[in-house]
């Protein structure tokens, strides 16, 4: 069986608004997006270190002279 929940988080009324045009933006709901920031969240804690930093680019890189 599955319990939900609520979380309430104090913010100003501008932060709010800013979000769910943000979520709107992105054809989300504010409350499957603010899921899914908890959850992307959550992953990254046991290893909060990693970071991936892979760039993709179609120049070609620089030779020296």
């Amino acid at each position: 069986m599955r319990r939900s929940g609520c979380l309430r988080v104090r913010m100003s009324q501008a932060m709010r608004r800013s979000f769910n045009v943000a979520a709107r933006r992105a054809n989300r709901s504010p409350g499957e997006l603010a899921r899914l920031l908890f959850q992307r969240y959550i992953e990254l804690q046991p290893r909060p270190l990693d970071v991936d930093l892979t760039i993709d680019s179609n120049v070609p890189p620089r030779t020296r002279d």
